[in-house]
């Protein structure tokens, strides 16, 4: 008897999910996947077109629901060009890889999480990231026209990030700031500003290029496989006032030759 009331739970449960969760539906040509519980859609892909504009909110047999993500989309889209993304989403995960005619992306305010996504877009040229993120993690990576990065304050760590982007020279990024791992290598600026609050480097920042380090935190960051060769310890080292001797005595630093205080 019990293994048959037993039997008879996994089936309600399963019952239950079924309702909660209803398979891919297309409507307009992109793909939602829906959550009845919480009256959330999420995009799951889309017919590849030129232009794409995903709705604030969408209707599925009489219900309304909101667009809060997007998950596992626009893989591949040769053709996509320009997407307007609503300020309803929250998640983006996992999508818009391999778009090689992906130009412009403007992610929205209401974005807190943003993972695995925008690799390889060669045609993309810049990308700001909002406020609303915390951690960024594997985003713009292999982005072969990207010049310019602005991440804005509220994103505190950056991991496996904008790597094997050749051409950027414009890098920005917040005060918020306190990690960076393994993110930036390979690109194309001739200088870069560490804001006051990063306390960890993991992997090298240095370009080809790189002439110049700006690093604005008085107590010196530990950084770890942050110089590859000799070369790189002749790059001129730009500290706070007060802290020459810190960065000159401290473990990850005090090997490069051109350190100097700002005046």
């Amino acid at each position: 008897m019990k293994q048959i009331k037993f039997k008879g739970l996994m089936v309600t449960i399963a019952i239950c999910m079924l309702q909660t969760i209803h398979a891919q539906v297309s409507i307009d040509g992109i793909e939602y996947r829906f959550n009845n519980a919480s009256s959330e859609a999420t995009v799951v892909g889309a017919i590849d077109r030129e232009m794409i504009i995903i709705p604030e909110v969408v209707e599925n047999e009489g219900k309304t629901y909101k667009v809060t993500r997007i998950e596992k989309a626009f893989t591949k889209c040769n053709l996509l060009s320009s997407i307007k993304l609503p300020n309803s989403v929250k998640e983006i995960d996992d999508s818009f890889e391999e778009c090689n005619n992906l130009e412009t992306i403007t992610i929205p305010n209401s974005v807190t999480k943003l993972d695995k996504s925008f690799r390889k877009c060669d045609k993309l040229k810049s990308i700001t990231i909002p406020n609303g993120i915390n951690k960024i993690f594997a985003v713009c990576n292999d982005c072969n026209s990207l010049t310019s990065v602005e991440i804005l304050e509220g994103v505190s760590e950056i991991t496996n990030s904008f790597m094997d982007c050749h051409n950027l020279v414009s890098i920005k990024l917040p005060n918020s700031l306190t990690n960076i791992n393994f993110s930036f290598a390979r690109n194309n600026s001739t200088s870069i500003t560490i804001p006051k609050n990063v306390n960890k480097i993991v992997g090298s920042l240095i370009s080809n290029n790189l002439k110049k380090i700006i690093i604005q935190n008085p107590i010196p960051p530990k950084a770890y496989d942050f110089f590859h060769d000799e070369k790189e310890l002749e790059i001129e080292l730009i500290v706070p006032k007060g802290s020459l001797a810190a960065y000159k005595s401290s473990s990850s630093w005090k090997f490069m030759t051109n350190i100097s205080e700002m005046r």
